[in-house]
């Protein structure tokens, strides 16, 4: 996979990442809402696996929630 193509793809899976956060916590980046369900809590390194190559990515992390929030990607 060329860098243009690899650094593409890994942007692509780290915004899908990012709104699913944004999601589960029922709010965007920097917002605040009155009924909280976690917190933002920083990004865990992760990698995805592909037909060609591996992908780096930065998971995003959420704490105060009952149980933990794993990405569907």
């Amino acid at each position: 996979m060329s860098t243009l193509g690899r650094l593409s793809t890994e942007r692509v899976l780290q915004e899908a990442l990012e709104e699913e956060q944004a999601q589960a916590l029922g709010r965007g980046r920097y917002e605040r809402s009155g009924g909280e369900q976690g917190y933002r809590k920083g990004y865990e390194a992760g990698t995805v696996k592909t037909a060609e190559g591996v992908l780096r990515v930065e998971v995003p992390q959420i704490r105060g929630r009952e149980e933990p929030q794993r990405s569907s990607l």
